[in-house]
């Protein structure tokens, strides 16, 4: 199925140390297929590089996050929670012309951890030319209680083409 999208992220980390940042974010999107009209968040938390290599790069986040979220269909929901936001990233640099960078969220509600959502995006950069450069991007999410009608499970791929100038 196809629906209409929008996704904005804004994130911010201060060094403390040479493997630890502090983080904070924002975010706003909405999304047709799993009936969010607005989706609405922010938060703050630490950020540790796991590797001291420029080449394999793996950090781990954790983080308060609160989140408002207002459903599409009628009866009209509104959500206002606090959620555990916690994630692992990995970038992968074997070549020159080769990037992969993958990031796992898992968000479960403070109040009740068996409600969660888990969140992946991967993307692999293949350098064509010094100039153009193809994406591809595989993006995943699970929600364990998603609104009623939407499935527990929804995915994508994005594939482009970047030329820089």
């Amino acid at each position: 199925k196809f629906s209409n999208t929008g996704f904005g992220h804004l994130r911010y980390n201060r060094k403390l140390s040479e493997t630890i940042r502090w983080e904070f974010f924002t975010q706003v999107q909405y999304n047709g297929l799993t009936k969010i009209d607005t989706r609405a968040l922010g938060g703050t938390g630490l950020r540790f590089k796991l590797t001291p290599y420029e080449q394999a790069k793996f950090y781990f986040g954790i983080a308060y996050m609160y989140e408002y979220e207002k459903l599409l269909e009628e009866p009209i929901d509104y959500n206002r929670d606090h959620r555990l936001s916690s994630y692992f990233s990995f970038t992968l640099l074997p070549e020159e012309t080769v990037n992969f960078m993958s990031t796992t969220y898992v968000q479960p509600l403070f109040k009740d951890f068996s409600d969660y959502r888990i969140t992946n995006e991967t993307t692999l950069f293949l350098g064509i030319t010094k100039k153009l450069v193809l994406n591809v991007t595989f993006k995943y999410n699970y929600d364990v209680a998603p609104p009623e009608g939407v499935p527990t499970s929804t995915y994508y791929f994005i594939n482009g083409l970047e030329l820089s100038f």
